[in-house]
């Protein structure tokens, strides 16, 4: 698993959760959010790429807790572009088994 060290979680005036993360290489397959209502979640962009996206911001919770849906854009900060975006539907669950124990 990856542990995603930068990003921002924005929301639009719509509603819409939009995480920004660092471009990575290969297409999205199937991308989803793996969340069980806590500041931790797992992003898998492919079924062999899993990304720990930790110390989610308090304000963001709630509308995460709710939404089934949320909109990736992968940034090259070298260039400072977007280089990706797509949609990435959440799987709410009761217990994440990647993020339990983390404080």
């Amino acid at each position: 698993m990856e542990h995603e060290e930068s990003y921002e979680i924005i929301t639009t005036d719509k509603g819409m959760l939009v995480f920004a993360l660092k471009g990575r290489q290969g297409r999205p397959q199937s991308p989803f959010l793996l969340y069980d209502g806590g500041r931790h979640a797992t992003f898998y962009r492919r079924p062999d790429e899993v990304i720990l996206i930790d110390y989610i911001n308090d304000r963001v919770l709630c509308e995460l807790s709710k939404a089934q849906q949320i909109l990736i854009v992968e940034i090259d900060r070298e260039r400072n572009c977007v280089v990706g975006d797509y949609f990435a539907r959440i799987k709410h669950v009761e217990k994440n088994n990647l993020t339990d124990g983390l404080t």
